[in-house]
């Protein structure tokens, strides 16, 4: 639910567009289904290497975010999404910085919602 709710606006507001199907609102269906198993490896790792979960959640953080910049420049060249270029700044390999700082508040996030319950 969290991949939802962060990348369905995002594509509502034109940041980026995705090209792979079925969607779920503009929302690839492999999205939804992989980013929860990213998400879940890095906070696994993180809990093997640090402990607490604030330092858990930062560790998986950067581990998810390092992850998808060996994906994301493979997807954008093959097709399967595509950034705009409203918003100004450096892009690696067609990647936006704003993505990288996405991935890492939005795995932070994520990983602290288990210590809020």
């Amino acid at each position: 639910m969290v991949a939802f709710a962060a990348e369905a606006p995002a594509i509502r507001a034109g940041l980026f567009s995705h090209y792979l199907r079925p969607q779920l609102v503009g929302v690839p269906v492999s999205i939804l289904l992989a980013w929860p198993a990213v998400v879940y490896l890095a906070v696994r790792a993180a809990s093997l290497i640090v402990d607490g979960p604030l330092a858990v959640a930062g560790t998986a953080a950067v581990l998810a975010t390092l992850a998808d910049a060996i994906v994301e420049p493979r997807a954008v060249a093959a097709g399967a999404w595509a950034y705009a270029k409203m918003i100004p700044g450096p892009r690696l390999y067609g990647v936006p910085w704003w993505n990288a700082a996405g991935w890492l508040v939005v795995v932070f996030v994520t990983a602290l919602l288990p210590t809020a319950v």
